[in-house]
């Protein structure tokens, strides 16, 4: 049976790292991300359109409601 070897046993991390400039790299990712035009959200319209959502569901909840009670006085009557 072979042993399996490790790949990066042999790896110097002293070597990937000597090249490495903090400052290098968010000056390269500033320019990298500098013409990027990320919209803007509108959270009024956002906030307004889910209190529509939401008054829409009420009143057909409450219409729901309503119209089970007047099945089941119906049904009562019937019964009667």
């Amino acid at each position: 049976m072979t042993k399996a070897s490790n790949p990066f046993q042999a790896f110097d991390m002293s070597k990937f790292t000597a090249d490495f400039d903090p400052s290098k790299f968010t000056a390269d990712f500033s320019k990298m991300t500098k013409d990027i035009n990320i919209p803007s959200v509108d959270v009024d319209a956002v906030v307004n359109t889910q209190q529509k959502n939401i008054k829409a569901i009420t009143d057909a909840n409450q219409a729901t409601t309503e119209s089970l009670k007047a099945l089941a006085q119906r049904q009562t009557e019937i019964l009667q």
